[in-house]
């Protein structure tokens, strides 16, 4: 009896223990890390070992193009503007352009390289852009980006996301969901990323450059972000796509996708598939609330016998798609005064009865409604005194 005991303590402690492990194992992922956000919200749909440090090769570039955008922004600086490259020692399998010392090429063009054929030379060279300027080092931009956002576990030795020798720390680090966290932000910051990133080649000189994300040639939703590779990092990718609406009582939403550490290109394309496709199939945004919809209130106390309200607009929310929602209307207490045209009378209170949250949303008179007169008021006042005392 005793074994039997201690035996089904253990077995407790290793399911508790172990809910996260197999919440995160739902999709039998190859990748060491990954992560589903929603980006309206910011909302975590799905994740794998979401805040475990990894390094992040080339996904670093992302943050060097923030940095760089943000200065170009502080400093009236346009991107057609011309920088005079210069040749840069790079291993030999890093993506390069392969730029020649003293060639002319604009900001524009070095952003484009960078994000879309992952070019390490590019990226070097608008670090050194960036240092001319303001007289710092990138990666110290990138870092204070990074405390300013809020990611705790993220550093920054280089604007590549490759290896450096002879360093404490060899190469760039974060997490998962930090990576989202940045994506969100820089879409929100700089939408215009996805001009760039999701297009699938770039010309220099009459050369074609591939873009590095084969997610683009496989999912046509796919318009960004960034992959990266390195021996360390293993294979990564940052994946972004909008979600079309079903139908009018739905509206489109975008998903970002993280995954770190695969062990094949052919692997982190498979796993960012099947995050993206879990995000499509399984939830929605759907409309809660209907501007045209209208809500009655019988009221004694005004001329009518009734006050109505609605919403002034169509309000989402963003579900699983086997999630029941409940919706309650409610008229705020001791209403007794004239109400204009789109006075706030009440809310409808919207609840996930799943995962229990609640969503409140102002209710708005339709039409001007005249009180009772002081006099009705007190006869009614005396009428109902009289009804409860009777009873």
């Amino acid at each position: 009896m005793m074994r039997q005991k201690i035996f089904i303590i253990i077995l407790i402690i290793f399911f508790l223990s172990n809910v996260e492990v197999f919440a995160q194992d739902e999709l039998r992922l190859n990748a060491k890390a990954a992560v589903l956000m929603e980006y309206d919200t910011g909302k975590v749909l799905y994740y794998k070992n979401k805040d475990k440090i990894l390094n992040e090769a080339s996904i670093t570039k992302i943050m060097t193009y923030y940095v760089l955008k943000d200065l170009l922004k502080e400093r009236g600086i346009r991107e057609e503007e011309k920088i005079i490259t210069n040749k840069w020692a790079l291993p030999f399998d890093a993506t390069k352009v392969g730029f020649k010392k003293g060639e002319n090429i604009t900001i524009n063009e070095l952003v484009s390289s960078m994000l879309i054929h992952s070019a390490n030379d590019s990226a070097l060279q608008l670090g050194e852009f960036y240092k001319s300027i303001t007289g710092n080092d990138i990666s110290e931009a990138m870092n204070k980006k990074a405390r300013d956002i809020g990611l705790v576990n993220t550093f920054y030795i280089n604007p590549t996301g490759l290896k450096e020798k002879n360093k404490k720390i060899a190469e760039n680090y974060t997490t998962a969901i930090e990576i989202a966290i940045l994506a969100r932000k820089l879409l929100k910051d700089y939408p215009e990323i996805l001009d760039i990133t999701s297009k699938k080649e770039w010309f220099y000189k009459n050369i074609k450059f591939k873009n590095t994300n084969k997610l683009l040639y496989i999912k046509k939703e796919v318009d960004g972000l960034k992959t990266g590779h390195t021996n360390a990092a293993g294979y990564c990718l940052l994946s972004t796509e909008k979600v079309l609406p079903k139908d009018i009582n739905h509206k489109d939403f975008r998903i970002i996708a993280v995954v770190l550490g695969a062990s094949t290109e052919s692997d982190r394309i498979k796993d960012s598939k099947k995050i993206l496709k879990y995000g499509e199939e399984n939830y929605e945004y759907v409309k809660a609330v209907d501007k045209n919809e209208i809500f009655r209130f019988k009221s004694e106390m005004y001329k009518k016998g009734f006050v109505e309200g609605k919403s002034n607009r169509d309000e989402f929310i963003l579900k699983k798609i086997s999630e029941p929602i409940e919706k309650n209307v409610f008229l705020y207490d001791n209403m007794t005064k004239k109400i204009r045209k789109g006075d706030e009378i009440g809310k409808i209170v919207v609840k996930n009865t799943t995962t229990k949250e609640v969503y409140e949303y102002k209710l708005y008179s339709t039409e001007a409604f005249k009180p009772i007169s002081f006099f009705k008021r007190i006869l009614l006042f005396i009428k109902k005194k009289i009804k409860f005392i009777s009873w």
